[in-house]
């Protein structure tokens, strides 16, 4: 079974926590009549090319990495699953995302996927995406990379008040 990889790592020394766990982000609200409640986060998605690496079953994944070929054998497979144009496309993209979750915190979800897979061609028929990476927000779609549009409409989204239910 195939399974998209999103490398997170802006650098060795960055840690998620030091920037969503502050407290002025949180998503609990007071609401006019004086009551708390929880805003669900903004769901944004990203149909992107992206490298695959096939893996084994857990019982067999086990012996090739304690025999020290799964591990060589997958990193073969990820740097040779895309272009090297692509390749980079996808280091800036999870740059993107790592920098979104870092300024968002628990106020969005980012759902990576494949464009090649199933699931991708079901997403990019249903919004019309032709060109990758595409980003949907809210059902607009951002295509052909354009980040900061998207960006932008998550901002207007996160700015605007919700109607408590």
């Amino acid at each position: 079974m195939g399974a998209a990889v999103l490398d997170m790592k802006v650098s060795p020394d960055y840690n998620m926590s030091d920037h969503c766990f502050s407290g002025s982000r949180s998503l609990k609200r007071d609401s006019p009549d004086g009551r708390a409640w929880m805003r669900r986060p903004l769901r944004v998605e990203v149909i992107a090319y992206a490298p695959t690496a096939f893996y084994h079953c857990l019982h067999c994944e086990l012996v090739w990495q304690q025999a020290g070929v799964g591990p060589v054998l997958h990193a073969e497979q990820l740097a040779s699953g895309l272009p090297e144009d692509l390749q980079q496309a996808y280091r800036d993209l999870a740059a993107w995302i790592a920098r979104l979750m870092a300024t968002y915190c628990d106020q969005i979800t980012v759902k990576v996927i494949d464009a090649v897979s199933l699931e991708g061609w079901w997403k990019s028929l249903r919004y019309g995406a032709r060109r990758y990476p595409a980003v949907i927000v809210e059902g607009q779609v951002f295509a052909d990379g354009d980040l900061a549009g998207a960006e932008a409409a998550i901002a207007r989204h996160l700015s605007a008040p919700q109607a408590t239910a």
